[in-house]
């Protein structure tokens, strides 16, 4: 990976990071299960995916924010398992991504 699309991953996480951080900040409200039982129900089943997807945008955010540091110390693209390049466009689909293609394909096999 170059310079340019170093410099250029670094502007999208952090506009994800900007953006997960606004999300999980806007994501304390609360879920009136005042009512009968399907309100109490309905109510307790939101609050389950609620409480789901904060935990989903926090490990995302955690994520981001080490693909960020490793950018900045120069670490960041290669496979932990071979140390060659991961893609681009893999890198840009999946910011916290540490391994390439051929070995996720070769992890995958051994399941």
């Amino acid at each position: 990976m170059n310079a340019k699309e170093r410099k250029a991953l670094k502007k999208k996480y952090v506009e994800i990071e900007a953006q997960l951080v606004r999300t999980i900040n806007n994501s304390d409200y609360e879920i009136d299960i005042a009512g009968d039982i399907v309100d109490e129900l309905q109510g307790k089943s939101i609050a389950r995916v609620q409480k789901k997807l904060l935990t989903n945008n926090i490990a995302k955010l955690k994520s981001v924010r080490i693909a960020i540091e490793k950018i900045d110390l120069g670490e960041y693209g290669y496979c932990d398992e071979c140390g060659e390049s991961i893609g681009i466009r893999r890198l840009e689909i999946l910011p916290g991504c540490t391994i390439c293609v051929l070995c996720a394909e070769q992890a995958e096999r051994l399941r």
